[in-house]
């Protein structure tokens, strides 16, 4: 196996390992922005399609959990922690990319080792609530823009505009990466 590939996988199995741990109990009761979560993505499920903002968070991270929800249904809260588990393991991914694109790999490599147990980014990871999402949208968007200023390619912009408009949907703090970006 290439040296880079499982440079990548073992961080990635740290990043789980630590998410994973003892998630059936920590963090440990269902609260108030779970049950927003549950409220939206059952709606989702029932072929509603909800394009509102509950409480703060908008539509965008519930549309993209629902497929994992339907994946992990039946486990109740654990559901929604292995949902934004998951989020912040692409979210992890993406922020490689972007580091990649404008650095070297072995920036990137640190750059997400230290993500993937830093405090802030597990505590958001495990909780089972949309605020996950925005290091995605934002690493998302912040990586096709390096590509475009690469490779010029106006498919880059194009998909960078796509990524950060779903700001627009996610919470009143990311309203600002379509203009930013």
């Amino acid at each position: 196996m290439n040296k880079k590939v499982l440079t990548i996988l073992l961080i990635a199995l740290l990043y789980l390992t630590l998410a994973l741990f003892k998630i059936a109990k920590i963090p440990g009761e269902w609260f108030g922005d779970i049950s927003n979560v549950h409220e939206y993505v059952n709606e989702i499920l029932a072929g509603k399609w909800p394009f509102y903002f509950m409480q703060s968070p908008g539509p965008v991270y519930h549309y993209f959990i629902a497929p994992l929800v339907i994946l992990f249904s039946g486990h109740g809260y654990e559901t929604y922690k292995v949902a934004s588990i998951f989020v912040g393991l692409l979210g992890l991914a993406v922020t490689f990319l972007f580091v990649y694109e404008i650095s070297s790999f072995t920036q990137a490599a640190i750059t997400v080792l230290v993500a993937s147990f830093s405090f802030w980014y597990l505590t958001w990871s495990r909780l089972g609530n949309s605020q996950i999402i925005i290091p995605l949208l934002t690493m998302l968007a912040s990586y096709f823009f390096a590509r475009y200023l690469r490779t010029g390619a106006f498919s880059d912009v194009l998909i960078m505009a796509i990524v950060a408009s779903l700001g627009w949907y996610t919470y009143p703090q990311t309203f600002i990466l379509p203009p930013v970006f």
